[in-house]
């Protein structure tokens, strides 16, 4: 997350970034390349009980401090999350009992539960939408054209849909509808 403008922004940003308007004030953005939604991990035992965020009275919910997903749960649902500063360290105290949930992204969710498919699972369906781009200094409309190019190329050739499958589609996660990559914009 960027919190202020940067003095020298990188020339590009290529981990998974949700695509939004503050970022877009600061760091251009290509794509989405994948488009995703706030969902809940809990362990295997809870997963008829905690089936969504319309689920959590007396939920202890671990989400990343001041992430995106932290403050739904916050501002939308009125959830106090348990704050933890990695994913992981949410995932460590769900396997130990210490929280009920973990909430961010159903891609990333997806990950944890494919390591430990016995005693975790991914529930309900995303309550939110997550666009993932690629960030890039903003102003560099050639860069963000390049990008844009080279995901539609991608999705175009076979090669986003191999790489999903062998990605996410590892973790469980069935192939979804390719998205339309934004016009670039400066």
């Amino acid at each position: 997350m960027i919190a202020q403008p940067l003095a020298d922004p990188p020339c590009l940003v290529s981990p998974r970034a949700r695509q939004q308007e503050p970022r877009r004030r600061q760091v251009g953005q290509a794509g989405p390349y994948f488009v995703t939604g706030q969902q809940l991990l809990v362990r295997k035992e809870d997963q008829d009980t905690i089936t969504g965020p319309d689920r959590l009275s007396g939920v202890a919910v671990c989400s990343a401090r001041g992430s995106t997903s932290y403050k739904r749960m916050q501002d939308e649902y009125k959830v106090s999350p348990v704050a933890e500063t990695y994913y992981t360290q949410c995932v460590q105290k769900l396997l130990n009992g210490s929280v009920d949930a973990v909430t961010t992204d159903g891609a990333i969710l997806s990950f944890y539960a494919a390591q430990q498919p016995d005693r975790l699972a991914v529930v309900g369906r995303p309550f939110s939408e997550e666009r993932w781009g690629i960030g890039y200094k903003k102003g560099d409309h050639p860069l963000c054209q390049f990008l844009t190019d080279t995901i539609r190329k991608a999705e175009d050739n076979g090669a986003w849909a191999k790489a999903f499958k062998d990605t996410l589609g590892k973790a469980g996660m069935n192939t979804p509808d390719r998205p339309t990559p934004d016009r670039c914009q400066d």
